[in-house]
């Protein structure tokens, strides 16, 4: 099972070196997300990482991707209610001819129907209460999910985003992700945050 890592919802001590540690430890893609943050500030994150990583980082922003020769690119839920249909189709296209891996996050199986096979990525958020936000939930007919999961014909990777940790590794198997992305389960405790993704690396491997 793959494993997407977001960056700390704020700064946290030694994140560059928690976060290259686990990429080079089993992080198969890192999400940059913070709130308020712009190209520059990330162009400056980036260059921290060392190159041979980049490939695995995800960003939301344009300038970003191309400066940094990123490995993927994230269209928020903001953005693709701005774009046209044929604008999207057209970005996406572009980004498969250079090897430019494409995200989205959606919110029922009918999103995801829509879209498995379009990005390269779908999130499938929240799926569990999340443990960075409080109250961010949704209740979910996870036997139409599994259903779905286990029988579909689309191409994208599904991961589960929300209240993922090691307690629900066997339940993501069971429903038929194919991965899995953290959150709150590494940064709600940083001083714990590499001795808790070991433990969700060998929930995996049991």
């Amino acid at each position: 099972m793959k494993i997407i890592l977001y960056t700390a919802p704020k700064p946290v001590t030694n994140e560059i070196e928690v976060i290259t540690t686990m990429l080079s430890n089993g992080v198969d893609y890192l999400y940059l997300r913070r709130e308020n943050r712009d190209s520059h500030y990330w162009s400056s994150f980036v260059e921290q990482i060392p190159a041979e990583w980049h490939d695995k980082i995800i960003c939301s922003d344009f300038r970003t991707l191309h400066e940094m020769q990123l490995g993927g690119f994230h269209f928020k839920a903001d953005m693709l209610a701005m774009m046209e249909e044929k604008d999207i189709l057209e970005n996406l296209s572009m980004m498969r001819k250079e090897s430019i891996r494409s995200s989205r996050t959606v919110r029922s199986v009918e999103e995801i129907k829509a879209n498995d096979g379009k990005y390269d990525i779908l999130l499938l958020a929240p799926i569990f209460e999340s443990i960075s936000k409080y109250g961010h939930s949704k209740t979910w007919d996870f036997d139409a999910l599994k259903e779905y999961l286990h029988h579909r014909s689309g191409s994208s990777e599904i991961f589960a985003l929300g209240g993922v940790d090691a307690d629900k590794v066997d339940m993501l198997y069971l429903l038929g992700f194919d991965g899995m992305a953290l959150l709150g389960a590494i940064w709600e405790q940083p001083e714990q945050a590499l001795t808790n993704f070991q433990k969700i690396k060998e929930r995996c491997q049991q």
